[in-house]
Formats: structure tokens, C-alpha cells, sequence
């Protein structure tokens, strides 16, 4: 009989933070995106306006 071996877990704590924040540990990290942004839009968070035609 072939011992079955279990896979350590993909992301091995969640724990839930102050105001619903959700914190993954041992997650990889998603791909940075070039931002093209000036400094100043990155600063203030602020986005493209878009107008639908």
C-alpha cells in the first residue's frame, strides 16, 4: 500500500484584522504592474476618468 503524503497548505494562516482587513500568510505576492502615473496621481490614489460614448 502506497503511504499517502498530504501537501502542506497553499497559504498557511488567515487571520481576520481590525475593521474586516483579511491578512494572508505565506501567499505569494501578485505580479507588480508598471504604473505609469506621475508621482503626484500615485500619491493622492487617484484614477483615470473614463467617459463612456
Amino acid at each position: 500500500m502506497a503511504s499517502a503524503r498530504r501537501r502542506p497548505p497553499a497559504i498557511r494562516t488567515v487571520t481576520m484584522g481590525p475593521g474586516g482587513w483579511v491578512s494572508l500568510r505565506g501567499a505569494p505576492l501578485p505580479p507588480l504592474r508598471p504604473d505609469r502615473r506621475p508621482w503626484w496621481a500615485r500619491a493622492l490614489r487617484a484614477r483615470r476618468l473614463v467617459v463612456d460614448r
